[in-house]
């Protein structure tokens, strides 16, 4: 049986890189940054991508990175080599996806395809105390507060129908989204058979 990721979806700083990496070391399964397996793969920084191509290239990108990573089994991009790095994880993934993934239908059909997503759903204003004039997210450094507020209200509903879980990210408890995500775990693992 081939073996179900975990995805991660949420608005920009909401936490979907912390939470996959704290994850991780939790249960074993392989983390992958969606975002760094793009810049892996295309060798490009993102605010390069959208530099030179435009946003419209770096979806593209991204839906191809996505399925790509998705379908790993013996090779998977390691964030503390940064490379592909050759791996036995017969536990699926935990992969974090970039903030627009969920808004392309093909998309969330691969996440329901090879997987369990959860919607880490944070106030708008944690996300934006992370993300404000971030250099190396050009949506956030080319955007005014009402205009990621805007992009922040038309994406919720993308997320919500593309999860099959919605965490709460706007608690004080560093660790309560892991917890959270922990107690679908036996669940999980039933779909997987490990």
């Amino acid at each position: 049986m081939i073996a179900k990721n975990i995805y991660l979806c949420g608005f920009m700083g909401c936490g979907k890189s912390r939470t996959g990496r704290l994850l991780s070391e939790k249960t074993g399964m392989v983390f992958m940054d969606l975002d760094n397996f793009i810049v892996h793969d295309s060798h490009m920084t993102i605010p390069a991508i959208f530099k030179l191509h435009g946003e419209e290239f770096f979806r593209d990108e991204e839906s191809r990175c996505l399925k790509s990573a998705s379908e790993y089994r013996t090779m998977c991009y390691s964030s503390e080599l940064k490379k592909l790095t050759p791996r036995i994880h017969l536990k699926g993934h935990i992969i974090a996806l970039g903030g627009g993934t969920v808004l392309r239908p093909e998309n969330v059909a691969v996440i329901k395809q090879h997987g369990v997503c959860f919607f880490i759903d944070a106030p708008f204003d944690v996300c934006y105390s992370r993300i404000a004039g971030d250099s190396g997210r050009p949506v956030a450094a080319s955007s005014s507060r009402g205009e990621l507020l805007q992009r922040y209200n038309d994406r919720r509903p993308a997320y919500k129908s593309a999860a099959d879980y919605v965490i709460n990210g706007g608690t004080s408890d560093k660790d309560y989204i892991i917890k959270e995500i922990l107690k679908f775990l036996p669940v999980i693992r039933r779909m997987n058979n490990i």
